[in-house]
């Protein structure tokens, strides 16, 4: 974990650089299917635990600000034990972490 959090400001750095050097914020940059992806999703499902799951909610007010679309955040441990939402129209996005990896993997599994 400490080597992660070392890397922290670099990979900041690089991420911006791409984004920032690009005229704008382009689907091309998460793919080659990113763009046909991205013109049927008609909301977000943000999975995760933890500290992570608190980085997702953070990530929900983005999303919906910027791409002006519906996202809901679930805890990923929980999520297997509810009667999952998501459907063919939802981009789900996990988040993980040491130690929470398995609950989030099982969450997309679901989904």
């Amino acid at each position: 974990m400490q080597k992660e959090i070392l890397e922290q400001p670099i990979a900041v750095a690089n991420t911006l650089e791409m984004v920032l050097n690009a005229q704008s914020v382009s689907p091309i940059l998460f793919g080659d299917e990113a763009e046909k992806v991205f013109f049927i999703i008609n909301n977000f499902l943000i999975v995760a635990c933890g500290a992570s799951h608190h980085a997702g909610l953070v990530a929900r007010y983005w999303l919906e600000n910027v791409a002006e679309t519906k996202c809901s955040v679930e805890i990923a441990s929980e999520y297997r034990y509810r009667n999952p939402m998501a459907d063919q129209a939802t981009l789900v996005i996990g988040i993980s972490q040491p130690g929470e990896t398995a609950d989030t993997l099982a969450a997309h599994k679901i989904c």
